[in-house]
């Protein structure tokens, strides 16, 4: 069998730990040249999409599903959200 295009869909789900969350689902649908590495293509497009998730949490109009995300991966937290 020959693929020809992969799909990814990545979701992740952030709770404030105050009884509120968002959640996100992103996808992609990549077509694929021949011969072009499937497994290569599922890894690269999988890792930037759970970035872009971490992206949109970041940029939460809730600033504790701001700072869960900042405390996720790893970056200082902003002085204006919630402690």
């Amino acid at each position: 069998m020959t693929l020809t295009e992969v799909r990814i869909e990545v979701r992740k789900q952030l709770n404030d730990g105050n009884y509120g969350s968002e959640t996100y689902t992103l996808g992609v649908t990549v077509a694929l040249r021949p011969g072009e590495d499937d497994a290569a293509v599922v890894r690269t497009m999988t890792s930037r999409l759970r970035a872009e998730l971490m992206a949109q949490f970041a940029a939460s109009e809730a600033p504790l599903i701001r700072r869960v995300a900042r405390m996720a991966t790893g970056e200082e937290g902003d002085p204006n959200d919630a402690p």
